[in-house]
């Protein structure tokens, strides 16, 4: 027991306080990895729960959809069955000569087809018209393609969808998959493991500590008498510290074992929550793919609805022209009469009025009869604007010879009253019945004013609907100032009937020269405007077309992207799936390596301690060997010697001896602390050595494990943007609210 060992001990008790430590933040670690595992899962979960209910929600839409298609489908059956019949009834039905001419002014029309129906214009009918408009598609085709899709969708396709959505719902539903029993309590566990660790890691560094004074204090007196009490003292303390660092070791087992047996149950739910998200994929591309489908049949039934309803709406849409052209011209004579009328009037009585306040403004009177300077105000003085002018040109002979060619016309459309209409405005006109000759004698005027106008604006329509304006507004003086004897006094009459005896045809004749003027400024003005409307409407039109060429490029293009990003996805999808099978594999390795670790370090760990124990025990039994054999020649070299000498030299050589014996005393001494500290040195290089080696070992295995728990944790990330990435594809936004900021 010297000096040296104390020193040794103290650094002994260092080290199994930095063992204990280092095993403390292994320990740790462990622990904080469970959580984030379990963190990871908590957010797939959650994941899932938002995920879940909109492709729910969207399927049973589709469902609902499919559903009115199939209560539906008995009538569109029948549409598709009777379609040839309607073809025969719209080859019975014609195209009216005015719808043929607007038909050869549409701009759809190709060229090939304004020249048949060119061809045909006699004797054409709706079906002919159809099929010129559509050439490549014909009814037959059209029934065909709509019999092959009604055939499709079945009963059968919904009760597959309804029981991959009942499945679904059942597997998502399984609580024993969707949460970790005990898992709090496992946590509780491993807190308390961790507690208990601090605990003997705290303990172990006040015995290191101690350690540490007691060998500094006995290094500062020097006094080897209390050395062997230290010694013992110190040896008791090792043990304990030995028992201490084999509970840490115990704890950490104990939290690997934990972790080994977490990984595999969130394995497990992983899996399931795999194949729950391939459920989820799989119905929604079976949904989208059949309402796409559908969609596409619900277009073409469309067509084929509309389609018998041709003759109908053809029959009514006739009518109802006739019937807007009757009233819309009947409406026009009525509020050009009516306007022409009032305007006159109210023209009349502001003249009057402007007249007869010339007259007396200023003078002295004007104070007595205060309000004379007032106007009427205009009420309906301007005609309307025409309106139904872009209408065909149908007449009731039109009418008449549907009625004719189509037996069962009257049946099927209910025919306007065109006389009521007329009827009705002309029970509506205020206009004054005038005397024959004076009628006679202003439509003679008006005729003889008419011809050189006419001459000058041929083909304009504004012409047609002045000339009645100014006709009636003749009609309308003379009506006015009739209207006007009947409140005035013999001596106004006798004024009037003078003025009007001055010069009523040179009045005429100037008024119907500025109408002339006017109409020709009129002319001029609509002519232009018409040919800048009609470079404006090409250019529309051109701009229009370039536009939509360029939406269905952008469309195509969109759509080709669409394809070629869905493709990708799914190679990156089945990528990700071999990585992870690799990554499993990789982490099964890692599993095992951490067991090798630890068994390594406990071999490694038994090997250090039989080395010490071997190489101390040979160290004693060579130097107790070594003892033996001086003291056995000091004893024959003794002997020998006694018996070859004198007393006196024998008192001599006992005195010499007893110097030699000091000597020896002393040699052996230095000889004994010589071989402890070979012994110590030996035992310093042995223990150095297997440290360095156990510490190599230790190291290269963390580097290892660190690795693969790395690997491990990228391929939970990697899964989850996985997820993510083909959630967002679906359409739906999942939730990541769950997840920590170290996880994200």
């Amino acid at each position: 027991d010297t000096i040296n060992t104390v020193i040794t001990r103290s650094h002994l008790a260092q080290r199994f306080c930095e063992m204990a430590q280092g095993e403390l933040q292994v320990c740790e670690r462990l622990v904080h990895e469970q959580h984030l595992q379990h963190q990871g899962f908590s957010a797939v979960i959650a994941n899932m729960d938002d995920t879940l209910p909109a492709v729910k929600t969207s399927t049973e839409q589709f469902l609902h959809m499919f559903q009115e298609f199939l209560d539906n489908k008995p009538h569109y059956v029948q549409l598709s069955e009777t379609v040839q019949d309607v073809a025969a009834t719209l080859s019975t039905i014609p195209l009216l000569p005015s719808l043929v001419d607007q038909v050869s002014q549409d701009t759809k029309t190709s060229m090939t087809s304004c020249q048949d129906l060119e061809g045909r214009r006699d004797n054409m009918s709706v079906l002919d018209w159809l099929q010129l408009r559509s050439s490549n598609d014909s009814f037959h085709q059209l029934s065909q393609i709509c019999s092959r899709g009604l055939q499709q969708f079945t009963e059968e396709m919904a009760s597959n969808i309804q029981s991959l959505l009942t499945n679904l719902l059942t597997c998502f539903g399984e609580e024993t998959m969707r949460s970790i029993r005990g898992l709090p309590e496992r946590f509780s566990g491993l807190e308390k493991l961790l507690k208990e660790a601090r605990i003997v890691v705290q303990e172990q560094g006040d015995l290191a500590q101690a350690l540490h004074q007691n060998s500094t204090r006995a290094s500062n007196l020097g006094d080897n008498s209390i050395l062997p009490d230290l010694c013992a003292s110190h040896r008791r303390q090792l043990i304990v510290m030995q028992n201490n660092h084999k509970r840490i070791r115990d704890v950490h087992r104990r939290i690997v074992v934990a972790k080994t047996e977490l990984i595999q149950t969130i394995y497990m739910r992983l899996k399931w929550a795999y194949g729950v998200e391939g459920q989820m994929s799989l119905l929604s591309e079976r949904t989208h793919m059949i309402s796409t489908s559908l969609k596409t049949l619900k277009d073409q039934l469309n067509i084929l609805q509309q389609t018998h309803n041709i003759p109908h709406l053809y029959l009514t849409a006739v009518a109802e022209v006739v019937r807007r052209r009757t009233f819309s011209h009947a409406f026009l004579m009525w509020a050009n009469d009516l306007a022409c009328q009032l305007c006159a009037v109210h023209s009349e009585e502001v003249a009057r009025r402007q007249n007869f306040q010339t007259q007396f403004d200023g003078h002295m009177l004007s104070n007595l009869f205060p309000g004379l300077g007032d106007v009427p105000p205009p009420f309906a003085t301007q005609a309307p604007k025409s309106f139904d002018t872009k209408l065909p040109k149908l007449s009731v002979d039109d009418i008449e010879m549907l009625k004719q060619k189509v037996s069962d016309f009257t049946l099927s459309v209910s025919m306007p009253d065109l006389n009521a209409i007329t009827q009705f405005f002309v029970s509506k006109s205020i206009t004054n019945p005038m005397k024959p000759k004076e009628v006679e004698r202003l439509v003679e005027e008006v005729t003889a004013m008419e011809q050189p106008l006419e001459s000058q604006a041929t083909g304009s329509g504004y012409l047609a609907s002045v000339l009645p304006i100014m006709d009636r507004g003749f009609e309308s003086e003379t009506d006015t100032e009739e209207f006007e004897k009947v409140g005035q006094s013999p001596t106004d009459m006798a004024l009037d009937t003078e003025k009007r005896a001055d010069s009523p045809q040179g009045q005429k004749v100037s008024q119907l020269n500025r109408a002339k003027e006017e109409m020709q400024k009129s002319i001029v003005t609509i002519r232009n405007d018409l040919s800048s409307l009609k470079e404006w409407l090409q250019s529309e039109h051109n701009h229009i077309h370039n536009f939509l060429q360029q939406l269905t490029d952008a469309y195509r293009n969109e759509v080709d992207l669409k394809d070629r990003l869905i493709y990708q996805l799914r190679q990156e999808l089945v990528g990700r799936e071999e990585e992870m099978e690799e990554l499993r594999k990789r982490l099964a390795l890692s599993l095992e390596a951490e067991v090798r670790e630890r068994e390594l370090r406990e071999q490694v760990e038994a090997g250090r301690d039989v080395a010490v124990r071997e190489v101390t025990e040979q160290l004693l039994l060579d130097h107790r060997h070594e003892m033996e054999a001086v003291r056995s020649r000091f004893r024959l070299m003794a002997t020998a010697t006694s018996m070859e000498r004198s007393p006196s030299e024998l008192s001599l050589e006992r005195m010499d001896h007893q110097r030699a014996s000091l000597e020896s005393e002393e040699v052996m001494a230095q000889v004994r602390a010589e071989l402890a500290q070979e012994r110590d040195r030996a035992v310093a290089e042995e223990r150095q050595r297997w440290q360095s080696k156990l510490d190599h070992e230790i190291h290269q295995l963390k580097i290892r494990a660190d690795a693969e728990k790395q690997e491990f944790y990228l391929l939970l990330f990697e899964m989850g943007v996985a997820i993510l990435m083909y959630c967002s594809t679906l359409g739906v936004v999942p939730s990541v609210t769950n997840l920590t900021p170290g996880y994200q």
